[in-house]
């Protein structure tokens, strides 16, 4: 098996795992609270995001959405899907 073939099979498989994981969560989100999300919103926690850019407590800051620059966030703001903050 050469370099090449080895990556091919890594990526293959986390591939597979990654499409295993986002069947499984799509699932326990839909039968938890009947809703479909984006597999970002799956993965990335919305609160430790905001925290990570240093806005207030309790904000949320979605996986979908982008900040440019520094920007300031008060407490308990919620950022939703597809905003852009400059």
């Amino acid at each position: 098996m050469t370099a090449t073939d080895g990556a091919a099979a890594e990526q293959a498989a986390l591939h597979a795992a990654l499409h295993a994981f986002h069947a499984a969560q799509s699932a326990a989100v839909r039968a938890q609270l009947d809703r479909s999300l984006p597999f970002g919103d799956l993965v990335v926690d919305r609160w430790e995001r905001a925290k990570s850019l240093g806005f207030g407590d309790g904000a949320s800051l979605y996986d979908s959405a982008v900040v440019i620059g520094s920007v300031e966030v008060g407490e308990r703001t919620w950022i939703g899907p597809q905003v852009i903050l400059d």
